[in-house]
């Protein structure tokens, strides 16, 4: 796991942010091409991403080591995507946006213990028709998704409204922002 989850090892995503970033804002014609075709790239990197929940790291190569390079161009083509698209500019889609730092920090615990109850439990499954606890496979698996998306989701937001919010405020009171103060200098 140390290695999914140490800061130098996901360095090359943390640059594509800031590369994305700095693109986005000042030569913002270079994305023209994944704009353009948005759709193909899109149904593609959804794909690369249902394979994380379908296969095994510790069993496929290919989730060991081309997923953990892949990821991070797969979600640079959801967010250019997103920032380019009007029918995704939303209220929901801000609020989650303004919260995701919060579910970022938190979804890892769910995608461990519900990968561990999996685990524990020995399912092997052939085929998505096997039965698993009384349903179908298939069904088994939306819920899985359904179930890691909602929890991650209400417990980000829940310990960002607890903690995170509380404490900025707390900072906000100790150390006002300079540039406040250079404001209401000049007026």
């Amino acid at each position: 796991v140390t290695q999914y989850t140490q800061t130098h090892f996901r360095l090359d995503g943390i640059f594509l942010g800031l590369l994305l970033s700095y693109i986005y804002n000042f030569n913002p014609e270079k994305l023209e091409f994944i704009i353009k075709h948005r759709v193909i790239l899109v149904s593609a990197s959804t794909l690369f991403l249902i394979s994380e929940f379908i296969l095994e790291r510790q069993d496929h190569l290919w989730e060991a080591v081309v997923m953990p390079a892949v990821n991070p161009l797969v979600f640079a083509v959801f967010i250019i995507s997103a920032l380019n698209t009007n029918k995704l500019k939303s209220n929901f889609i801000g609020y989650i946006g303004q919260q995701s730092y919060g579910i970022y920090l938190w979804h890892f615990i769910f995608v461990y213990y519900m990968g561990y109850f999996v685990t524990k439990t020995k399912m092997s499954v052939n085929t998505y028709s096997d039965i698993i606890y009384g349903m179908s496979f298939k069904t088994f698996f939306i819920l899985y998704l359904i179930t890691y998306f909602v929890l991650s989701i209400a417990t980000g937001i829940l310990f960002t409204k607890l903690i995170e919010t509380r404490v900025l405020k707390i900072r906000d009171k100790l150390y006002p922002s300079r540039a406040n103060n250079i404001i209401s200098e000049k007026a």
